[in-house]
């Protein structure tokens, strides 16, 4: 089930439209956020589709991330930004985790995706392209 943390949620056609999956919330960001301003910037549509809330973190709580998430989301200027709400610390390439993305594929149609990972997000890191 995809959560929509956005301020709009439209999935018109567009012809630069990129779909950026980050494991948890943050990731995105500090991973590919100068690309995801230049690609704003040049006219892309960006949605930015956090694979999991994150949640349990070491530190803070589940309302402190969605409150930071949001406010990088309006920092960024990003128009669309969802949750799948997949099992964080639990998540594995599966079938049923893949179907999800998909649904996120279909629902954006977007020409290019991607997905910013680091060494600890190795099964997520094949979830895109194979779902």
């Amino acid at each position: 089930m995809m959560r929509d943390m956005s301020t709009n949620s439209s999935s018109s056609a567009t012809n630069n439209r990129a779909l950026i999956f980050a494991p948890h919330p943050d990731d995105a960001e500090i991973g590919m956020g100068g690309a995801i301003v230049k690609m704003l910037r040049q006219g892309w549509e960006v949605i930015i589709a956090d694979i999991t809330n994150g949640e349990p973190t070491p530190a803070g709580s589940a309302e402190i991330r969605r409150e930071e998430t949001a406010r990088a989301t309006e920092i960024l200027g990003l128009t669309d930004r969802i949750c799948l709400d997949l099992p964080n610390r639990y998540l594995e390439n599966k079938l049923q985790y893949r179907n999800v993305l998909a649904e996120a594929i279909r629902k954006y149609k977007p020409d290019r995706k991607s997905t910013r990972l680091n060494s600890s997000h190795t099964d997520i890191s094949r979830m895109p392209s194979s779902a």
